[in-house]
């Protein structure tokens, strides 16, 4: 400690401390024989006088370190007659009749000083956190070695991956990490494949036609609607309906021919079911994706006030 007073644990065992109490005791007339310990009382109210002096500082200090009283003027606030004269010169200085000087304590105690300190703890701290998650983090390859910039351009994708990737095709089909978790929407490159025809052609269906449908339909869907999980499951369940309810050859799947009136009564029924199972508008509606939710909500809202009707 020097040059300054740092208010810290330890402060009380300090040989400086000590001894200014060693003097107050003798000056009460009470002299301490070499080896004796000094009272806890006097030491306690050494460090008391400190604390004190250095709040007083802290609020009146100037810049250059100085006090505007005299040593005498400072005893009487501190309430120990003859305490300033016995404290160290580092600690403090007369500089003159009025004026007292505690050296560098603006350096270690000012308002500098304390930001300073508080910037410095932030940092330490700053640096225990980060620490513990860039200790296990793999180093980046050093792009100055030959071999490390090896390795970085081999994990690189070349033009060729590149151009490989985007002139492949589209099979609609996405793997488990390119899923978002609503689906995606119809890929541009979702073409009418032999195979996809193949489909349409055994529901007895125009496959040109329906897939043009299909693809107007859901190109023009907006919001999550428009987005499926898998379109190849999509494209098989709308040939399926597109039969059922009619468009394939005009034959329903018990061989009767089926007319606007019958292919809305089956659409009807399927609606019906989807209430009967408790099922919501919602719900429905993406189970019957060429069903729009205003028609369910419409025949839910007839079925709800028939019965209000009949009473």
């Amino acid at each position: 400690m020097s040059g300054w007073i740092k208010f810290e644990k330890g402060l009380e065992s300090d040989p400086r401390v000590t001894r200014i109490a060693r003097a107050l005791h003798e000056r009460q007339g009470h002299p301490i024989e070499s080896g004796n310990a000094v009272p806890l009382q006097l030491v306690t109210l050494v460090c008391g006088a400190l604390a004190r002096l250095w709040t007083f500082a802290d609020s009146y200090v100037r810049d250059d370190d100085t006090l505007d009283m005299s040593l005498d003027e400072l005893d009487a606030h501190l309430g120990i007659p003859g305490f300033c004269k016995l404290l160290p010169p580092d600690w403090l200085v007369a500089v003159d009749a009025r004026t007292v000087e505690l050296p560098g304590f603006q350096a270690h105690n000012g308002a500098h000083a304390r930001r300073q300190a508080l910037t410095q703890k932030r940092v330490a701290s700053h640096r225990k956190r980060t620490s513990v998650s860039t200790r296990n983090a793999a180093a980046l390859p050093d792009q100055t070695r030959p071999d490390q910039k090896e390795r970085l351009d081999q994990t690189r994708p070349t033009e060729r991956d590149r151009d490989a990737r985007l002139s492949a095709p589209d099979t609609g089909k996405r793997s488990h990490g390119d899923n978002a978790p609503n689906g995606t929407r119809l890929p541009a490159g979702f073409t009418l494949t032999p195979a996809r025809r193949e489909i349409a052609e055994g529901e007895a269906l125009n496959a040109d036609r329906t897939f043009a449908s299909f693809c107007d339909h859901w190109r023009s869907a907006a919001g999550a609607r428009g987005r499926k999980s898998d379109w190849e499951a999509t494209w098989r369940n709308w040939c399926r309906r597109e039969h059922d309810q009619g468009k394939g050859n005009g034959i329903n799947g018990n061989g009767r021919q089926l007319t606007l009136q019958s292919a809305d009564e089956l659409e009807v029924a399927e609606i019906e079911r989807g209430f009967d199972a408790g099922k919501t508008d919602e719900q429905i509606a993406g189970e019957l994706e060429l069903v729009p939710i205003e028609r369910i909500r419409t025949l839910r809202a007839l079925r709800t006030e028939l019965p209000r009707a009949q009473h």
